[in-house]
């Protein structure tokens, strides 16, 4: 989107109106984001020679729950938890 703070303001708040159960409520201004699985940030790459830094985030909900081994998931999504947590 092209504008300043104050028309990123704008449309969101038209946009948390469209729909009662659909909104944007957790978005800030500033040098660093948590986008998936990254946070993404403005190191001292970034001042040095333009790249942003990267590392792994962990969500605070992620309480290390996986699903139980009685579910109906497949079989083969349940036996991979453990794997791909270890990767």
């Amino acid at each position: 989107m092209r504008g300043n703070k104050k028309d990123v303001r704008t449309w969101i708040n038209e946009f948390n109106q469209l729909r009662e159960n659909i909104f944007i409520d957790k978005w800030t201004f500033g040098n660093h984001v948590a986008y998936m699985d990254l946070y993404i940030f403005k190191g001292n790459n970034f001042f040095d020679i333009g790249i942003l830094s990267i590392k792994v985030y962990q969500k605070p909900e992620n309480h290390y729950m996986y699903i139980t081994y009685t579910s109906a998931h497949p079989r083969h999504t349940i036996k991979n938890y453990v794997l791909g947590e270890l990767k």
